[in-house]
């Protein structure tokens, strides 16, 4: 006697009912779920509330909608109780029926990890940056902003009438040192005269 759809899913139900324990016993991620669907679209078993799903046409999903077209593949989606998880899904022969297995996994069990150590490395790079900006607004103050003060300050002073103003910027900075030594003898000749 041929078997009728309702015996066959029973008996996949019966000889797949392993699955739950499978997937509850493995070492998926927490809040991955296993599903096993007939070409149907109906849910022979399911690793998280399987009272619920079993037995379920979930056909007409998406996510099944497009498991069933592809028949193997990765899709992002919401999954049957509306979780937002990774799937790896592909067909395979049980008891003489195709069946469509699934397996999806937490978005962010998948790229947690990534988002930590790109969060990570964005803090490291912001800190270093900082450092550097510190670094180069030191450098600069001490190398060009206090010595051109200085000069600035030194001519006004000369130009008030104190000839006995100088620069006092070291005269081993570079151009600035040689602009200070340059000064620093104007002053000095114009005290002369």
């Amino acid at each position: 006697a041929k078997a009728g759809p309702l015996s066959m899913v029973l008996l996949l139900a019966i000889d797949l009912s392993w699955l739950n324990d499978v997937a509850t016993i493995a070492s998926s991620p927490p809040g991955s779920v296993l599903t096993l669907l007939d070409s149907h679209g109906r849910v022979l078993t399911r690793s998280l509330e399987p009272d619920q799903w079993v037995g379920a046409q979930v056909w007409n999903l998406p996510l099944v909608r497009t498991m069933l077209a592809e028949r193997m593949g990765v899709v992002e989606s919401d999954g049957m109780d509306g979780i937002h998880r990774v799937y790896l899904f592909g067909t395979a022969l049980a008891s003489h029926q195709e069946v469509l297995l699934s397996l999806g996994i937490p978005r962010k069990q998948i790229y947690g990890s990534a988002t930590r150590m790109v969060v990570h490395n964005l803090s490291i790079l912001a800190a270093v940056t900082l450092l550097a900006v510190l670094a180069a607004w030191a450098f600069a103050h001490l190398t060009v902003l206090q010595p051109t003060g200085a000069l600035v300050r030194a001519a006004q002073r000369i130009a008030a009438g104190e000839r006995q103003a100088r620069s006092g910027v070291p005269y081993h900075l570079g151009e600035l040192g040689a602009l200070a030594r340059s000064f620093d003898e104007m002053a000095s000749a114009l005290e002369r005269r």
